[in-house]
Protein backbone atom coordinates (compact mmCIF):
# COMPACT_ATOMS: atom_id res chain seq x y z
CA UNK A 1 0.00 0.00 0.00
CA UNK A 2 2.80 2.68 0.57
CA UNK A 3 4.10 1.41 -2.47
CA UNK A 4 1.46 2.79 -4.24
CA UNK A 5 0.99 5.89 -2.09
CA UNK A 6 4.06 7.28 -2.34
CA UNK A 7 3.89 7.39 -6.37
CA UNK A 8 0.48 9.25 -6.12
CA UNK A 9 1.23 11.70 -3.92
CA UNK A 10 3.90 12.53 -6.29
CA UNK A 11 2.01 12.77 -9.10
CA UNK A 12 -0.59 14.99 -6.83
CA UNK A 13 2.55 17.49 -6.14
CA UNK A 14 3.30 17.42 -9.87
CA UNK A 15 0.13 18.39 -10.84
CA UNK A 16 -0.60 20.73 -8.12
CA UNK A 17 2.77 22.38 -9.40
CA UNK A 18 1.80 22.34 -13.25
CA UNK A 19 -1.48 24.00 -12.43
CA UNK A 20 0.74 26.76 -10.30
CA UNK A 21 2.96 27.41 -13.17
CA UNK A 22 0.02 27.74 -15.70
CA UNK A 23 -1.58 30.40 -13.13
CA UNK A 24 1.66 32.39 -13.43
CA UNK A 25 1.86 32.48 -16.70
CA UNK A 26 -1.17 34.22 -16.77
CA UNK A 27 0.06 36.74 -14.45
CA UNK A 28 -1.42 39.64 -16.03
CA UNK A 29 -5.12 38.76 -13.88
CA UNK A 30 -3.15 40.76 -10.79
CA UNK A 31 -2.38 43.59 -13.01
CA UNK A 32 -6.48 44.45 -13.96
CA UNK A 33 -7.38 47.38 -12.62
CA UNK A 34 -6.84 51.26 -12.26
CA UNK A 35 -3.12 52.69 -12.27
CA UNK A 36 -2.24 56.73 -11.96
CA UNK A 37 0.83 57.74 -14.14
CA UNK A 38 3.80 60.07 -13.29
CA UNK A 39 6.32 61.47 -16.11
CA UNK A 40 9.87 61.79 -15.15
CA UNK A 41 12.49 63.44 -17.88
CA UNK A 42 15.79 62.80 -18.20
CA UNK A 43 17.97 65.27 -16.49
CA UNK A 44 19.90 68.38 -18.60
CA UNK A 45 22.93 70.44 -18.17
CA UNK A 46 20.85 73.35 -17.04
CA UNK A 47 18.71 73.07 -14.09
CA UNK A 48 16.24 76.38 -14.73
CA UNK A 49 15.31 74.32 -18.05
CA UNK A 50 15.15 71.44 -16.43
CA UNK A 51 12.82 72.75 -13.62
CA UNK A 52 10.41 74.33 -16.04
CA UNK A 53 10.42 71.19 -18.11
CA UNK A 54 9.42 69.15 -14.89
CA UNK A 55 6.58 71.50 -13.32
CA UNK A 56 4.99 70.98 -17.19
CA UNK A 57 5.19 67.23 -17.18
CA UNK A 58 4.16 67.13 -13.67
CA UNK A 59 0.83 69.11 -14.55
CA UNK A 60 -0.10 66.77 -17.19
CA UNK A 61 0.98 63.98 -15.58
CA UNK A 62 -1.38 64.47 -13.18
CA UNK A 63 -3.94 63.21 -15.42
CA UNK A 64 -2.91 60.12 -16.18
CA UNK A 65 -4.54 57.09 -15.95
CA UNK A 66 -4.94 53.73 -17.35
CA UNK A 67 -7.58 51.24 -16.63
CA UNK A 68 -6.66 47.33 -17.31
CA UNK A 69 -9.94 45.32 -17.61
CA UNK A 70 -10.22 41.56 -17.04
CA UNK A 71 -11.35 41.02 -20.64
CA UNK A 72 -7.52 42.24 -21.67
CA UNK A 73 -8.78 45.67 -23.37
CA UNK A 74 -7.60 48.78 -21.44
CA UNK A 75 -8.23 52.39 -21.21
CA UNK A 76 -5.99 55.39 -20.94
CA UNK A 77 -6.26 59.22 -20.56
CA UNK A 78 -2.77 60.61 -21.69
CA UNK A 79 -3.80 63.94 -22.79
CA UNK A 80 -6.56 62.47 -25.10
CA UNK A 81 -8.59 58.82 -24.62
CA UNK A 82 -6.52 55.57 -25.93
CA UNK A 83 -8.66 52.25 -26.11
CA UNK A 84 -6.92 49.25 -27.22
CA UNK A 85 -5.82 45.79 -25.82
CA UNK A 86 -3.44 44.67 -23.40
CA UNK A 87 -1.43 40.85 -22.99
CA UNK A 88 1.71 40.49 -21.11
CA UNK A 89 4.62 38.20 -21.59
CA UNK A 90 6.88 37.76 -19.05
CA UNK A 91 7.19 40.71 -17.45
CA UNK A 92 6.22 42.78 -20.07
CA UNK A 93 3.13 44.44 -20.04
CA UNK A 94 2.56 45.21 -24.00
CA UNK A 95 -0.50 47.88 -24.55
CA UNK A 96 -1.99 48.01 -28.17
CA UNK A 97 -3.59 50.84 -29.51
CA UNK A 98 -7.11 50.52 -31.27
CA UNK A 99 -8.58 53.61 -30.82
CA UNK A 100 -7.44 57.39 -30.32
CA UNK A 101 -9.98 60.11 -29.50
CA UNK A 102 -12.66 57.99 -29.72
CA UNK A 103 -11.41 56.81 -33.59
CA UNK A 104 -10.07 54.05 -34.59
CA UNK A 105 -6.39 54.19 -35.86
CA UNK A 106 -7.40 53.37 -39.79
CA UNK A 107 -10.29 55.77 -39.39
CA UNK A 108 -7.75 58.42 -38.36
CA UNK A 109 -5.52 57.74 -40.66
CA UNK A 110 -8.53 58.08 -43.62
CA UNK A 111 -8.82 62.02 -42.16
CA UNK A 112 -5.24 62.90 -42.01
CA UNK A 113 -4.44 66.13 -43.97
CA UNK A 114 -2.39 65.31 -47.20
CA UNK A 115 0.54 66.26 -45.75
CA UNK A 116 0.18 63.61 -43.38
CA UNK A 117 0.69 65.06 -40.00
CA UNK A 118 -1.70 63.35 -37.64
CA UNK A 119 -1.00 61.28 -34.82
CA UNK A 120 -2.24 58.43 -36.26
CA UNK A 121 -0.06 58.79 -39.30
CA UNK A 122 2.82 58.35 -36.94
CA UNK A 123 4.18 55.39 -36.80
CA UNK A 124 4.43 56.18 -32.74
CA UNK A 125 0.53 55.57 -32.85
CA UNK A 126 0.68 52.33 -33.88
CA UNK A 127 3.72 51.05 -32.11
CA UNK A 128 2.91 49.04 -28.71
CA UNK A 129 3.26 50.94 -25.55
CA UNK A 130 5.50 48.74 -23.75
CA UNK A 131 5.83 48.65 -19.76
CA UNK A 132 8.39 46.65 -17.46
CA UNK A 133 6.28 45.20 -14.73
CA UNK A 134 8.05 45.22 -11.16
CA UNK A 135 8.73 42.08 -9.70
CA UNK A 136 5.23 42.79 -7.08
CA UNK A 137 3.55 43.85 -9.72
CA UNK A 138 2.59 47.22 -8.43
CA UNK A 139 4.59 49.43 -11.01
CA UNK A 140 4.79 49.33 -14.31
CA UNK A 141 7.38 51.58 -16.54
CA UNK A 142 7.84 52.37 -19.70
CA UNK A 143 10.71 54.13 -21.25
CA UNK A 144 10.70 54.98 -25.14
CA UNK A 145 13.28 53.55 -27.08
CA UNK A 146 15.27 56.77 -26.81
CA UNK A 147 16.22 57.51 -23.06
CA UNK A 148 16.41 61.14 -23.67
CA UNK A 149 12.42 60.90 -23.66
CA UNK A 150 11.84 59.83 -20.29
CA UNK A 151 9.88 57.54 -18.53
CA UNK A 152 6.49 56.97 -17.53
CA UNK A 153 5.54 55.02 -14.18
CA UNK A 154 2.51 53.61 -13.12
CA UNK A 155 1.13 52.86 -10.19
CA UNK A 156 -2.05 51.33 -8.58
CA UNK A 157 -4.47 54.43 -7.95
Amino acid sequence: MRKLVRPALTLVGLAIALALSVGCAKSGANLVGNWKGSLQLPKSSNAAADGMANAMVSAMASNITLNLKGDGTFSMNMIFPIEGNWSVTGSKLSLIPTKLMGMSVDDMKKQQPANGSTMAASSSAQKPLVFDVSADGKTLTGQDSDPSKGSLTMTRS
